[in-house]
């Protein structure tokens, strides 16, 4: 898509910017026209800071743009959030959680361009899909997963998501974990919060499974992220 600024012929790149509606936005230190959630800026190579505020200053949330000579005519699409995410349609988001591997026992975690799927597939045993590090909890006020389980909690499987000290807790075992809701089956993806504004300090972030005499549990997760204090 081609942007043209009205009363001229010079092409400029378009930064593209989605942010939280209600919020103040501004890209180089220009503000947008309104706190519509989305906002337009023509800009000229450069780089550029595009940052969105509350009108309170209590949340911000910043990102670097740079626009090459060979970006005019083009649009550059930003997504600003205050939430914090620890898996996004395929990115593990390793700077924060150290990736995502498949712990416990048995059972499988596999990996695509826009998701990943946990099968707990192995008789008696734990799978669990875990952050690598322990996540810093201690400014998130509600933890989310959309998620898309084959098996409901109380039927098989023993579908979970929650946080835990311990980076594979028994998904059958609430005591093994800190804080967490067990899944019902869903053919769509659904999101699913736990409030975790009481913890401090560092967990796993666990998406868990366990195959008993009632069957196997197979998840696949799209997106887990936090949304701040």
């Amino acid at each position: 898509m081609i942007y043209v600024l009205s009363g001229g012929t010079s092409l400029y790149t378009v930064i593209a910017v989605t942010y939280p509606a209600g919020s103040i936005c501004t890209c180089g230190g220009k503000a947008a026209k309104d706190t519509s959630g989305y906002a337009l800026f023509n800009v000229k190579a450069g780089n550029y800071t595009v940052e969105c505020h509350t009108s309170d200053g209590s949340k911000s949330k910043s990102t670097s743009v740079t626009v090459a000579e060979s970006d005019k005519g083009k649009s550059k699409n930003v997504m600003l959030s205050y939430a914090a995410y620890y898996y996004n349609k395929g990115d593990q988001c390793a700077a924060v959680t150290g990736g995502w591997a498949k712990t416990g026992t048995g059972g499988s975690l596999t990996f695509n361009s826009a998701s990943m799927t946990l099968a707990a597939d192995s008789y008696q045993n734990v799978a669990d899909a875990s952050t690598t590090n322990k996540v810093d909890l201690t400014n998130i006020k509600t933890l989310y997963f959309s998620v898309k389980s084959a098996t409901a909690y109380d039927t098989q499987g023993y579908p979970r998501v929650g946080v835990a000290a311990t980076n594979n807790p028994k998904s059958s075992d609430s005591s093994q974990w800190t804080a967490s809701k067990t899944l019902s089956a869903s053919s769509a993806f659904t999101t699913v919060s736990i409030d975790v504004s009481s913890l401090t300090g560092s967990y796993y972030i666990v998406v868990g499974g366990f195959q008993g005499d009632a069957g196997p549990a197979t998840i696949e997760i799209q997106d887990v992220w936090g949304e701040e204090q």
